[in-house]
């Protein structure tokens, strides 16, 4: 679909790499600007051992399907080669704080004038201007600022301690975002030139809130942790087995009949407190009592059958081994295999959307950090010569792939004997 889109990513840890990752399998050539030793996330954990010493799994997660440059943007050298690069782009996609990509030169204001058809998207805690534009933001502090720590864990009589969800979806999110302002961008190329996309990851994170804020702004009622169920309908909730839990998800008064039925609790039926769903969901913690001591009576397979035979939206809530393996994970071909010099083979979640015609690009390994300097750079005419010295005749090689800096700000990646 994007075959023939050149993307250029300056991005570490997860929101721009996300957004690269999707790009490149959209089928767009994703080249990644590394710093000097690379991206911060490849020294995170988990370490998986290979022959080249210990590299980190982290890394692999946001990085498929993409060639590795390394620059110091700090080198007037390095400012030089980022340009050449970006001459060539269609897209370019970058997390630095604001005021980063200003000091090397490299923000859409100044590169605007070498590329004025570029698609430029800033991902960034707190967006490009306001109160807070330089603050740092991670997933961990945007989740507090924007109140998710508020409505997530058990419900609970007192006030509830912060809970984190467990994955991050402010950048992942951020890197969605930045996907779609991109893609808007590149399709509006035909009418005449670029343009600059400011993705803040507290306003993208914010409007997943909207309809909690939606509520409050109506009723003035806050959010607070509910556990698995849900404010505004009941029964929406997982509630226990025999032998696990089952969630359920009775969202209108056709569905609530049906439950009634399943469960064989005629009675509820014509209890006033479950009347509406307005109801349900105002004495939901009645309800769930009289539904759990049903549910527990038999194992969650037999209640998922019964629901999903009768139309109701349910599942057992899985472990993360179940979610993997389970038939509509396989039958679809989300999980893949990418073969790795060093590990053998890799797996990752690949594309979720599915085309009619079309297909998403299947993604080749991570890159090794500068991987393809030499070979990038000499697309742009910059590979002529290098300061870089080789290694010392009878030197032993080190155990990791390494690059040597040289005077221009680029680096060339020495392979190692696999």
């Amino acid at each position: 679909m994007l075959e023939g889109v050149r993307v250029l990513e300056f991005g570490q840890y997860a929101a721009a790499p996300y957004a690269g990752m999707v790009l490149a399998e959209l089928g767009a050539d994703v080249i990644k600007i590394e710093p000097p030793g690379g991206d911060a996330i490849r020294h995170w954990a988990p370490r998986i051992e290979t022959t080249h010493g210990a590299e980190s799994g982290a890394f692999f997660t946001f990085n498929h399907g993409k060639r590795s440059v390394e620059l110091d943007l700090a080198t007037a050298g390095g400012q030089q080669a980022a340009r050449r690069l970006i001459e060539t782009a269609d897209m370019l996609v970058e997390n630095n704080r604001p005021g980063v990509m200003k000091r090397f030169g490299l923000d859409y204001g100044s590169v605007r004038e070498i590329n004025p058809r570029l698609a430029y998207a800033s991902i960034s805690g707190y967006g490009q201007d306001g109160p807070r534009r330089d603050d740092s933001g991670f997933d961990l502090t945007l989740q507090a600022r924007v109140g998710l720590m508020t409505t997530s864990g058990p419900a609970t009589a007192g006030a509830a301690e912060p809970l984190k969800i467990g994955v991050p979806l402010v950048d992942i999110g951020a890197g969605a975002y930045a996907v779609f302002g991109l893609l808007a961008v590149y399709s509006a190329v035909v009418r005449g030139g670029g343009d600059f996309v400011d993705v803040p990851m507290q306003a993208t994170s914010l409007v997943q809130m909207s309809l909690l804020a939606n509520r409050y702004w109506l009723t003035g009622e806050l959010p607070e942790p509910m556990g698995t169920a849900h404010p505004l309908a009941a029964p929406y909730q997982a509630f226990r087995t025999r032998d696990g839990h089952l969630a359920v998800a009775a969202g209108n008064e056709s569905l609530w009949r049906r439950v009634v039925r399943v469960v064989g609790l005629p009675e509820l039926s014509g209890d006033p407190r479950f009347a509406t769903l307005a109801l349900r969901a105002h004495h939901q913690a009645e309800l769930a009592a009289v539904l759990e001591r049903r549910l527990v009576t038999e194992s969650t397979r037999v209640w998922e059958d019964r629901f999903t035979a009768a139309g109701i939206p349910c599942s057992a809530v899985q472990d993360l081994s179940q979610a993997l393996a389970d038939p509509q994970v396989l039958h679809r071909g989300l999980v893949e295999e990418v073969e790795h010099p060093r590990l053998r083979t890799l797996k990752r979640l690949g594309f979720p959307l599915g085309f009619g015609e079309l297909a998403p690009q299947r993604l080749a390994r991570p890159p090794d950090c500068g991987e393809h300097t030499a070979e990038l750079l000499r697309e742009v005419g910059m590979a002529e010569e290098s300061s870089a010295d080789p290694p010392a005749p009878g030197s032993t090689p080190t155990p990791t792939p390494t690059s040597a800096t040289s005077d221009r700000g680029w680096t060339r990646h020495r392979e190692q004997e696999p």
